[in-house]
């Protein structure tokens, strides 16, 4: 039986947010070798820690940096028009996503001065 899944912090109550946040923290631990990645991304789903501290983990960087050479190398192997395409997919893909719910208890933004910005997933940030 599978446990409910709680908010992930940096979702900002934006349950569909968390949810492919979260999605996306399983398919790193299930595709990684590194079991201190797979720990920690395993903290994070079970709410003992916050994903920005997972971001600064060691676990983390060794998992950007075994991943950005090869996304970059396939990046530069796109063409222009293949470049252009993937940028529109990927603006389409934020204009249909929900804004993030606004917090009910009316929190200050730890971002400030960035929170005027509205969330970083929006195409105009």
């Amino acid at each position: 039986m599978e446990q409910s899944e709680h908010l992930l912090d940096v979702a900002r109550g934006d349950a569909a947010l968390s949810h492919r946040l979260t999605s996306t923290l399983r398919s790193l631990a299930a595709g990684s070798d590194d079991p201190d990645l797979r720990k920690s991304i395993g903290e994070v789903l079970s709410g003992a820690k916050a994903v920005r501290e997972f971001a600064g983990t060691e676990a983390f960087s060794r998992a950007l940096d075994a991943a950005l050479p090869q996304a970059l190398e396939r990046l530069n192997a796109l063409s222009a028009e293949e470049r252009e395409q993937l940028a529109r997919e990927a603006q389409d893909a934020l204009r249909r996503a929900p804004e993030p719910a606004q917090s009910a208890a009316g929190d200050e933004d730890e971002d400030e001065p960035f929170g005027e910005r509205g969330s970083i997933l929006r195409s105009d940030w």
